[in-house]
């Protein structure tokens, strides 16, 4: 197993501040170390700032994930690694549309033979005054003090959409879309004050994710690829999940359509939360969505209910929910 990293330790050229708690994989604050990267100092910054753009390794902070080390000696790690870097440069890419994802900054390998420290590290961007969609939803008591206003929860729920037009349109499939791996974030001006909407969103968590035309290493290399489920989260798993088949595009907008149905209407998730009773619900398209926030809207209320057909062909793109949102009143 992986040891716990303690602060002031030095994985590579990145020093641990502290450990995050909460999070599936051993998680950490870090920073830039320049003793560490020794003679490649220089040759580490500037691969560092060519790879990510603006990121200032004096200053920010970064969020660092360690996997567990017998993963280290598993024969898929180096080939699902290289797979998880085409998927992070097009996540950058979609990135300059629009700055919605939260960007991997460093990837690598760890291969010192110390016990506990080897294995893979995935380096991100830091964000130290965020919370996860789901920890603003479970603040919301029903009596208009909701965590998120009307217009924060319509914006974010615009820009998810929007990301996921942009993922898929460059062959990415999220996978394992879910409140956790949103995260809201103060939306701040260049002067450092709030803009008119103070929360912004980023789409986090690619360890899941796919290429549209390209399987993952952990299917192609399964000893029985048959038998290999995706991993996804209960109470967000689209059909295809649950049925062993590859999550396609159709798959994150099923997922998604959850999702706005927590964040736009006062029916909350549509479906029971209970294992057995969430598939047969959707199996059966028992849906318990009957209006918005903003009203009854049914043009809208099709639209999200569209996204939980059965038969991925038969759900609205990514860019057809944008569009029906986009009718939605801003303001109540």
């Amino acid at each position: 197993m992986a040891s716990l990293l303690a602060p002031g330790e030095k994985i590579r050229c990145w020093r641990i501040v502290r450990y995050l708690k909460g999070s599936n994989a051993l998680s950490y604050v870090a920073e830039f170390c320049p003793a560490a990267a020794a003679a490649e100092t220089k040759r580490m910054r500037d691969r560092l700032l060519r790879k990510v753009g603006e990121f200032d390794p004096d200053k920010d902070k970064v969020f660092l994930k360690q996997f567990n080390d017998p993963s280290y000696r598993d024969g898929i790690l180096k080939p699902f690694v290289e797979y998880q870097d085409k998927i992070h440069k097009k996540v950058k890419a979609c990135w300059k549309e629009c700055n919605c994802f939260c960007r991997e900054l460093d990837s690598f390998i760890f291969d010192e033979p110390k016990p506990g420290k080897r294995g893979y590290y995935q380096v991100q961007e830091y964000y130290p005054d965020c919370k996860s969609m789901k920890d603003c939803l479970e603040k919301d008591d029903g009596k208009g003090k909701d965590a998120l206003s009307w217009t924060e929860r319509l914006t974010h729920a615009k820009m998810m959409t929007y990301g996921l037009m942009l993922l898929h349109a460059s062959g990415v499939v999220h996978a394992d879309l879910k409140p956790d791996n949103l995260l809201i974030v103060a939306n701040r001006r260049a002067d450092g004050g709030l803009n008119e909407v103070p929360t912004a969103l980023r789409i986090i968590d690619f360890d899941s994710s796919l290429l549209a035309d390209e399987l993952s290493p952990r299917h192609r290399l399964s000893a029985d690829p048959d038998k290999y489920r995706y991993r996804g989260t209960e109470q967000y798993l689209s059909p295809e999940h649950f049925g062993g088949k590859v999550p396609v595009p159709a798959s994150d907008v099923f997922t998604a359509a959850i999702i706005l149905c927590e964040m736009l209407s006062p029916d909350g998730h549509p479906f029971p939360f209970a294992h057995e009773e969430y598939r047969d619900a959707v199996k059966k398209g028992k849906c318990n969505l009957k209006k918005l926030r903003c009203g009854t809207c049914q043009a809208t209320v099709g639209v999200i209910k569209a996204c939980f057909a059965m038969k991925p062909g038969d759900r609205p793109t990514a860019a057809q929910l944008l569009r029906e949102l986009k009718n939605l009143p801003v303001k109540l």
